[in-house]
């Protein structure tokens, strides 16, 4: 079955997205910061699939795509942020498949990855 990984800080929308997507039989790594994020992917956790919030408590979830990108990993990338709708937001230069503004329902969620694996 498809790896999913859930990079998201704010605890109960990380745990919701996690728990909805592991009704679906899918694998789930969950990280709430680019450096676990990161720790999981050392650990062999590579996803096809991330669903990822681009502000961190750590950093920036681009960081956490140029770190997958520098070793040759392109997953499958699903950006939900509170902050697509601001002017300033940009994930040009990103293989992002697509990018959604919370809140977004859990069941939403599993569908698009759904269609992505």
């Amino acid at each position: 079955m498809a790896v999913v990984m859930v990079v998201e800080d704010n605890v109960k929308l990380n745990a919701m997205f996690s728990k909805q997507l592991s009704t679906k039989g899918y694998t789930i790594y969950s990280a709430h910061s680019v450096r676990e994020a990161i720790a999981t992917v050392q650990a062999g956790g590579a996803p096809q699939v991330i669903v990822l919030d681009l502000e961190l408590g750590d950093g920036d979830g681009r960081q956490f795509l140029d770190y997958l990108y520098e070793r040759g990993i392109k997953p499958r990338v699903l950006v939900v942020s509170g902050y697509a709708y601001d002017a300033d937001f940009d994930v040009s230069g990103y293989e992002v498949d697509s990018v959604f503004a919370k809140p977004v329902s859990p069941r939403e969620l599993c569908t698009l990855v759904g269609q992505l694996i």
